[in-house]
């Protein structure tokens, strides 16, 4: 239940999309993480492109509302 693709989330654990570098005895190594360096990673899963929504929309924003400027 912790992770969600909404930028609504109810708590502040972030969500990052990472690549596995490394397994050893010392931890899991990962690149691509927005993190400080030494922050735990609570979870990691396994990415799988059929899980995709194909047809899903942002719903938290309009068709082009972060295209669009009005100068004045």
């Amino acid at each position: 239940w912790l992770s969600s693709r909404s930028p609504h989330r109810f708590n502040p654990l972030g969500l990052s999309l990472v690549e596995i570098e490394s397994v050893d005895p010392q931890g899991v190594w990962v690149r691509g993480v927005d993190l400080i360096e030494g922050t735990p990673i609570l979870d990691i899963k396994p990415y799988i492109p059929e899980d995709r929504a194909l047809a899903a929309r942002f719903g938290w924003i309009g068709e082009n509302d972060f295209l669009e400027k009005t100068i004045h």
